[in-house]
């Protein structure tokens, strides 16, 4: 990007499409999106060119077109003309948003970037002549934003209907409003097969993780967001939310959430969790799906850094306050936690009036919290779903005991910085009188060192002076970090639940099972299959923790999602995603010929964030933990529990260097 390119300001494009008029099946609340969507658009601060493509069902029984001019009809034509458009005006930095409202089709998986478990979407357009359908496949839509972020613009995508999955809309009334796959329409319109060479070939992985996961359709997702309306074999619902006119419930959501935040400059991921929690307070049964880059800002550029990602949403439901976390996510009863709202008029997370919470009773997904007595009622009334949680201290990290050498240089400043941080628990060891999980002792330069309980010392650990400046805060980081790595690591939960899986991992030498220990080379590609024996639908994150003490999802969305084992609808019930494998290079620089990975890998029976779990690279810091006050309980208690299960799966791999 040249400095032509850096100083000219930023344009911001649109395109909306919403389509009621359907032949068979038609939507109501479609064409109310796209206008909603518009209206606001048009109050922000900055111009957008938009171009908005409608298609309103008209009056009579006898219409079979929609009621505006053919111009502004949205047809296959239509659509893939204007995003052809955005790619040929937007310029580097410039922002795009796409907005589609309406039916969904899902497919088999025939292609090669789709997705075997659940099928590949294809979005429902109308023909040129605006009486039939035409299919926007998945891979096609893909192919279009593969172009605009090639350019270096940053891409929101919202598509409120069925992603990935089997079925659109429905009303409130729980009509379904499913538009099933018809080949007709695919013979009458094949797809090139030039465009999935082109996705094959030009596709990019990141190269700065361990593993790196190989690409689906969702192709290089660094520079664009996709938020869909709910998972695959889900149903996307449209009601009257407002009194009025039925809109898609994803739609009005995400429009109530903007104006909550009061900016487009919100973070994707706030919003995102935000309308979760809505969902789950009112329509539990239908799960948003985040995928592609949640630093992005809505309709803008990067987050702030200042951001912090670590924030739970809680929802307000009956007369309880309910966490989405719980023992799957290292939480436990007496865990403290600062619950704040979100500020208006900055649109970033920051908290005011905190109101102090502890967890009451952990299930295995949620959790129930209570209030210290001191805390007035009228505060805790003033919670709302979507409010933030930030998690002060988490009781099971004093299951992994630090010990410091009775030598060590400053003990008395570094012992009483412990043991202000609830979390940790830490002595003054006797050394060789107990057992312990890190052991804190002093090198002959100074510096403090931090050994293993087999007394070996951690690798890629910064060097820490006893005599830098911070140095006792960034040694308290650090065995914070350390103890947390320790904890997701270890974290297992054993229960019938296993049962309804089967998890292996492939490589060129063989299969592995959990637990197993897998050796592979840099540049080895790995294969992950999980088969689903039960049947309710699981959901499958896949985390890398990494030899420089990292925690990172390693893939482009949050989770995968496995619907149980139903050939004639389609569902084979089998997860296979591929992984290739690299040594670090700056192990390789520093002349490290091996690094061990783990691969942990969390399956739940509900949609669940294990964002709280995750960590960066040894060596930033910590936020500074703080106790609280006593506290009571408040009613509320944790609905449908016998429905949550999860188990936590870890294979150990070793890279080699070749």
């Amino acid at each position: 990007m040249d400095l032509k390119e850096l100083t000219r300001p930023r344009s911001y494009h649109a395109l909306l499409v919403g389509i009621d008029c359907y032949g068979e099946k038609p939507l109501q609340g479609a064409v109310n999106d796209a206008k909603a969507i518009n209206a606001y658009l048009k109050k922000r601060r900055h111009q957008v060119q938009i171009r908005m493509l409608t298609a309103t069902t008209r009056e009579g029984s006898d219409a079979t077109t929609p009621a505006e001019d053919p111009g502004m009809w949205p047809t296959y034509e239509n659509v893939t003309a204007a995003l052809d458009d955005i790619t040929a005006r937007a310029a580097p930095g410039d922002c795009a948003y796409v907005h589609f409202s309406g039916h969904g089709t899902r497919m088999d998986a025939t292609r090669a970037f789709a997705n075997e478990a659940t099928g590949e979407l294809a979005l429902n357009l109308l023909t040129s002549d605006g009486r039939g359908i035409r299919y926007l496949r998945g891979e096609e839509f893909a192919a279009s934003l593969k172009g605009i972020v090639a350019k270096g613009v940053l891409v929101t995508v919202i598509l409120d209907c069925c992603f990935s999955g089997s079925v659109l809309r429905r009303d409130h009334d729980l009509t379904v409003r499913e538009l099933s796959y018809d080949p007709t329409i695919d013979q009458r319109y094949p797809a090139g097969a030039a465009l999935y060479i082109d996705l094959a070939s030009n596709s990019r992985l990141s190269v700065c993780r361990d593993v790196v996961s190989l690409p689906n359709w969702l192709i290089d997702p660094e520079g664009y967001t996709i938020m869909t309306a709910c998972g695959p074999s889900e149903l996307a619902r449209e009601d009257v939310l407002d009194g009025k006119e039925k809109h898609g419930i994803l739609s009005c959501l995400l429009l109530q959430t903007l104006v909550m935040w009061e900016g487009t400059h919100a973070p994707q991921l706030d919003i995102y969790r935000c309308i979760c929690a809505k969902f789950k307070e009112r329509w539990p049964r239908q799960n948003p799906m985040l995928f592609g880059n949640r630093s992005l800002s809505f309709f803008a550029g990067y987050d702030n850094p200042a951001h912090d990602p670590h924030t739970f949403v809680i929802s307000s439901a009956g007369a309880g306050i309910r966490l989405q976390v719980g023992m799957a996510h290292g939480v436990t009863e007496g865990d403290l936690f600062s619950l704040f709202s979100t500020h208006p008029a900055t649109g970033t997370s920051v908290a005011t009036d905190d109101v102090p919470a502890r967890v009451r009773t952990a299930g295995k997904l949620t959790s129930t919290l209570e209030f210290p007595d001191a805390i007035a009622d009228n505060s805790v009334q003033s919670i709302r779903t979507g409010w933030g949680a930030r998690q002060i201290t988490r009781n099971l990290l004093r299951k992994f005991p630090i010990r410091l050498a009775p030598d060590l240089k400053f003990l008395a400043d570094v012992s009483a910085a412990l043991q202000s941080r609830g979390s940790l628990n830490a002595q003054v060891s006797n050394l060789g009188t107990e057992d312990y999980s890190f052991l804190v002792k002093m090198d002959t330069d100074e510096n403090y060192i931090i050994l293993d309980g087999r007394d070996q010392p951690l690798s890629n650990i910064p060097i820490i002076s006893a005599h830098m400046e911070e140095g006792i805060p960034h040694l308290l980081a650090i065995l914070e970090h350390l103890t947390k790595f320790k904890l997701v690591k270890e974290l297992v939960n054993n229960s019938l639940f296993h049962n309804s899986f089967v998890a292996q991992l492939f490589t060129p030498s063989g299969e592995f099972n959990a637990d197993d220990v897998v050796h592979v080379t840099t540049g080895d590609q790995m294969a992950f299959k999980v088969q689903n024996k039960g049947d309710r639908t699981i959901y499958i994150h896949i985390y890398d923790m990494g030899p420089r003490w990292n925690i990172q999802n390693i893939v482009s969305h949050e989770y995968h999602v496995l619907p149980p084992r139903k050939p004639l609808e389609g569902y084979p019930g089998t997860l296979r995603t591929k992984f290739r494998m690299k040594l670090p290079p700056e192990l390789e620089e520093a002349g490290h010929e091996v690094c061990e990975d783990v691969f942990k890998v969390f399956i739940t029976t509900r949609q669940t964030s294990f964002l709280s779990l995750e960590l960066p690279r040894l060596g930033q810091s910590v936020p500074e933990l703080k106790e609280l006050s006593h506290s009571r309980v408040s009613s509320g208690n944790i609905e449908d529990d016998m429905t949550e299960d999860w188990a936590a799966l870890a294979f150990t791999v070793w890279i080699s260097a070749k």
